[in-house]
C-alpha cells in the first residue's frame, strides 16, 4: 500500500506515540477502539496512521487516515485517563 501525504494542522512531534481513542465509520464498516498514533513525515507533509496491537496476537491492526480533513478532525481528549487524544468520525 503507498502511503498518502498530506498538510495537517498537526505535526509529529504533537501526535506521534501518543494514545487516541477512535470510532471509524465507512458505508461498509465500523471500527473503534483504542491505539497509538504514528506520524511519517514528507516535507511539510505527513501521513498519520493508527496501530492497534494485540499482545497475544501475532499481528497489529493498522488504520490509515487517507485524507488530511479526517486527521483534522483529531482533537485532544477531555478526559486525558482514556487516552491523549479522539477522533470520532
Amino acid at each position: 500500500m503507498e502511503r498518502k501525504y498530506y498538510k495537517s494542522k498537526w505535526k509529529r512531534k504533537e501526535l506521534d506515540d501518543k494514545t487516541i481513542q477512535f470510532r471509524l465509520t465507512a458505508p461498509t464498516f465500523w471500527v473503534e477502539g483504542i491505539g497509538i498514533l504514528r506520524v511519517h513525515v514528507y516535507g511539510e507533509s505527513v501521513a498519520i496512521d493508527i496501530v492497534v496491537s494485540h499482545p497475544r496476537e501475532s499481528f497489529d491492526n493498522l488504520y490509515h487516515l487517507f485524507e488530511g480533513a479526517l486527521a483534522d478532525k483529531i482533537e485532544p481528549h477531555p478526559d486525558k485517563s482514556v487516552a491523549d487524544f479522539r477522533l470520532l468520525e
